[in-house]
């Protein structure tokens, strides 16, 4: 892919330069690609050192504008450019660059809001919270992971009030065949057990047991 995008520019500078300034041009592109994509991979391979978001961004655009800055340079080495023209053209990469970095910083604060918004609500959620709501500020990837997030919250809480109904359902019943069961009911064939109680103001109490 670099390659052809090498080639397709230098088309380009083809139009109206020699084919020597083709073959540089080519050349130049190649070399500072390699360059460049070499320190993306390399910071890829290791972005849990880079910190946040915001920072990754920021180095993806530092590159990019470094990339550019060199390029200026090298030209203005090998196409004999005019000092005024190169730095023109510089001024305008730099300026392109701070440009760039600004937006990738208003993008990466938009992303850092939905995943603190995420952070919180799973939080929120591991304390027991269930009546959590995660909404995000786009439409993209985050947004679909906190609309899973709160299906799985709607989920969880569903399948506690089921947990709960059926254990207060079986205390309820387990209450209903004490009282059956205290009072003699032949039919259940529970008899009540005395025992003895050391205060004579204590009512004696009554456990129920299985013949």
């Amino acid at each position: 892919m670099l390659a052809l995008a090498a080639a397709g520019a230098s088309a380009l500078v083809g139009v109206a330069n020699p084919m020597h300034a083709v073959a540089v041009t080519f050349a130049v592109l190649m070399a500072l690609g390699s360059g460049a994509l070499g320190i993306a991979h390399a910071a890829a391979a290791h972005r849990a050192r880079l910190g946040g978001l915001t920072r990754q961004f920021g180095l993806a655009v530092a590159i990019a504008v470094g990339q550019m800055l060199v390029a200026v340079a090298v030209i203005v080495e090998l196409m004999f450019v005019s000092n005024h023209d190169a730095l023109l053209i510089s001024v305008i990469a730099l300026f392109t660059g701070l440009i760039a970095i600004r937006a990738a910083h208003l993008l990466a604060r938009g992303v850092m809001d939905d995943v603190d918004a995420l952070r919180a609500g799973l939080s929120a959620v591991a304390e027991g919270d269930r009546a959590v709501e995660i909404e995000t500020g786009a439409r993209d990837e985050l947004a679909e992971l906190a609309q899973r997030a709160n299906l799985m919250v709607e989920r969880l809480a569903a399948e506690e009030a089921a947990r709960d109904g059926a254990e207060t359902a079986r205390r309820a019943l387990i209450a209903a065949v004490s009282q059956t069961c205290a009072r003699r009911s032949p039919r259940c064939g529970c008899w009540p057990r005395r025992w003895e109680t050391t205060s004579s103001t204590t009512p004696p109490a009554v456990a129920i047991w299985a013949r």
